[in-house]
C-alpha cells in the first residue's frame, strides 16, 4: 500500500520556500555523537549522515566519541580525546569527561575541572561546536530549527540544559529543538520505508521501539495516524521512565562479574593483542593471526570458566 508521510509534507513545503540551504540534525549520544542534513536536491528530500575525518582514523566515518579532554587549557573532543583519557594524566571529570550525558541537567559538577568544563552542559556544548565545525557546516546557512536528540525519558531539567548547552556553543544565534530519540527512529522508517508505514497502518499495528545505544535505553510504543493533510505521522502512546542503561554498562558487567579465572585470562591475552599493534594504530604484518590467537584463548577460557 502506497502511504504519504510527513516526509511528503515537507518536500512540498520546501519546493514551495525554494528553500535551498540544509536542515541539521544532531544525536547528541552518551559515548558516541554524529550529524546529519537534510536538503532539498531535484524535487527530492535528500537525507544524509555527514562523515567526520579525524587525524589517524579511517576515512568515512560517521560516529564521534563523546568525549572530551583538557591540553593546555583548549578542549579537545572525539578519538583524540579519547586516546587521552587513557593516559595518566587526564584523569576522568579534572582533564577528560565521558559518558557526561546522563549527568547533564542534574546537581551535579566537576569541581577539579578547569573553568569552562565543570558541568555536563558545558562538555555538551564543546561536543555540539566540534560536531559542526568537523563536518563543515560551521559557517553554513542552517534552517531553524536545528534539531537535536534526547532520550524519551528526559525529565524537564535535562531538556533545558541541553538547550542551554546548544545555546552556549552557538552562542544564541540558532534556534533549537528536542526531539525523542525513538520518535527519529519511528521518522527514519517513514523516511526510508513508507509503503512498509502504510502496510502497518492498514493493519492497524502498534510499533515496540527499542533504542539502545551506548549509554541510555528508551522503550516507546507508537501507532501512525493521518494528519491534517492525510499524511501518516506517528503518534506516542506510551515511553519508559528510567533510561540509565546501555551497552556500556553490559560492557561493564561482563568485565567485572566474571569468574577470577576468566578475567585473569582476558587480562593476560589481552595484552597479547596489544602488542600486534604498532605505534600509531597501524597493524603488524603478523596482526591478525596474533590476534586471532589471543582471542582465541580468552573465548577458550570463557567456554572453561562459565562451563
Amino acid at each position: 500500500m502506497a502511504a504519504t508521510t510527513v516526509f511528503d509534507d515537507l518536500r512540498d513545503a520546501l519546493a514551495e520556500q525554494e528553500f535551498d540551504g540544509a536542515a541539521v540534525g544532531i544525536d547528541l549520544g552518551t559515548t558516541k555523537s554524529c550529524i546529519a542534513v537534510a536538503r532539498f536536491e531535484d524535487g527530492e528530500l535528500v537525507c544524509e549522515c555527514r562523515t567526520i575525518d579525524e587525524p589517524g582514523q579511517p576515512e568515512g566515518q560517521i560516529a564521534v566519541p563523546s568525549v572530551v579532554a583538557v591540553k593546555e587549557g583548549q578542549p579537545i573532543v572525539g578519538h583524540a580525546a579519547r586516546r587521552l583519557a587513557r593516559t595518566p594524566r587526564f584523569f576522568q571529570h579534572k582533564g577528560s569527561f565521558s559518558e557526561t550525558k546522563n549527568e547533564i541537567g542534574l546537581r551535579h559538577t566537576y569541581a577539579r575541572a578547569p573553568e569552562g568544563f565543570q558541568s555536563a552542559t558545558e562538555i555538551a556544548a564543546h561536543i555540539i561546536r566540534y560536531l559542526m565545525e568537523a563536518s563543515g557546516l560551521d559557517g553554513e546557512p542552517v534552517a531553524d530549527p536545528l534539531v537535536i536528540t534526547v532520550p524519551a525519558s528526559f525529565h524537564g531539567a535535562q531538556r533545558t540544559a541541553t538547550l542551554e548547552a546548544a545555546d552556549e556553543a552557538f552562542a544564541g544565534c540558532q534556534e533549537v529543538r528536542l526531539l525523542d530519540e525513538p520518535y527519529a527512529a519511528v521518522l527514519d522508517l517513514l523516511h526510508r520505508d513508507p509503503g512498509k508505514a502504510g502496510e502497518h497502518l492498514s493493519a492497524g499495528a502498534t510499533w515496540l521501539v527499542f533504542d539502545f545505544g551506548g549509554g541510555t535505553c528508551d522503550v516507546a510504543l507508537f501507532t501512525l495516524q493521518a494528519s491534517e493533510t492525510a499524511a501518516l505521522a506517528p503518534r506516542l502512546l506510551a515511553t519508559s521512565r528510567y533510561h540509565r542503561i546501555g551497552g556500556g554498562d553490559i560492557d561493564r558487567a561482563i568485565v567485572h562479574g566474571q569468574p577470577r579465572s576468566l578475567r585473569w585470562s582476558m587480562t593476560k591475552h589481552a595484552g597479547a593483542i596489544a602488542r600486534t599493534l604498532r605505534p600509531g594504530g597501524q597493524r603488524s604484518p603478523d596482526a591478525g593471526g596474533a590476534a586471532r590467537r589471543g582471542w582465541s584463548k580468552v573465548r577458550d577460557a570463557a567456554w572453561w570458566a562459565l562451563g
